[in-house]
């Protein structure tokens, strides 16, 4: 035999008004009540981390941050001691 699993709504509904809680539900679901809002809170602010990110990288490529601390942590920079220095770079590499 099957269960009739519809919901009763008005006059039939179990607390007489189809607007409030049936027994043993309350208006507020706990631990559920707002958990969509923290996660979309949680993803707009790693969105917007990711952007403000992306936005430094740029600018700093752009006024050339980026070249300058390339150019400081290379091991072999070309031109930079001359001649003979780009000689015995060559020649210890």
């Amino acid at each position: 035999m099957e269960r009739d699993m519809r919901v009763p709504v008005g006059k039939d509904a179990p607390c007489g008004d189809a607007g409030r809680p049936w027994r043993g539900q309350s208006r507020w679901r706990g631990d559920e009540t707002g958990q969509a809002t923290i996660e979309y809170a949680l993803l707009v602010f790693a969105f917007m981390a990711a952007i403000v990110g992306m936005g430094a990288l740029w600018h700093a490529a752009r006024d050339g941050v980026l070249l300058e601390l390339a150019l400081g942590a290379a091991s072999h920079v070309p031109g930079s001691e001359g001649v003979l220095g780009m000689a015995e770079d060559m020649a210890l590499f």
